[in-house]
């Protein structure tokens, strides 16, 4: 597959969809030549999930045409990205705004600055769950890295509702805050036990 996609002309229009196995036979080097046509969830893709994309050669940015279905243990609902493509793909930029300066900032979150920002997934219509209704309590100290990794997994769950995201911090940590506007998730913040007021 990696020779396939390397032997394709800049700025083509590459559509790869997969079913059931896909995780078996996607090796490394292509998931991360599909990365580079703009792929946020290659990575994702385990057994028994559904994916389509459509991303470009040549890409700078990521696209915005892309779906992932799994849940685990059963067979994923079929995913569908139905729009209108343009001849060129702009994509959205990899870091843009705060998420720049945060970045810019502390170079420990890895999986947030360097890879392809992960989006809420969508609810499929015919899921009737109630998860995106569902309040979610977060509890942090001051480890940014782990926050960061378990908000990454609450980002992969279909139709989580970020506004239901609260994030309780043990301190006042400058970085925990940047790194919860990220996310767009709430904080509430208490000071520490052994601090005074």
């Amino acid at each position: 597959m990696v020779e396939v996609l390397e032997d394709i002309n800049d700025e083509r229009i590459v559509v790869l969809v997969a079913q059931e196995d896909a995780s078996f036979t996607l090796s490394p080097e292509s998931r991360r030549a599909i990365e580079q046509l703009g792929s946020t969830l290659i990575h994702d893709v385990a057994w028994k999930s559904s994916w389509s994309f459509v991303g470009q050669v040549g890409i700078s940015t990521i696209s915005q045409y892309e779906a992932l279905g799994h849940v685990g243990e059963v067979w994923a609902p079929p995913v569908a990205v139905s729009r209108c493509v343009p001849h060129r793909l702009d994509g959205e930029d990899v870091l843009t705004g705060l998420r720049k300066e945060f970045c810019d900032l502390h170079d420990t979150y890895g999986d947030l600055c360097k890879r392809s920002w992960v989006k809420p997934q969508p609810l499929p219509d015919d899921r009737h769950l109630t998860v995106n209704s569902l309040p979610i309590v977060v509890v942090s100290r001051e480890r940014g890295p782990s926050l960061q990794q378990a908000l990454l997994a609450l980002f992969r769950v279909p139709g989580i509702n970020p506004q239901n995201i609260l994030v309780f911090q043990d301190g006042y940590s400058s970085e925990i805050l940047s790194l919860v506007q990220q996310f767009g998730v709430r904080l509430l913040r208490f000071p520490k036990a052994n601090s005074k007021l």
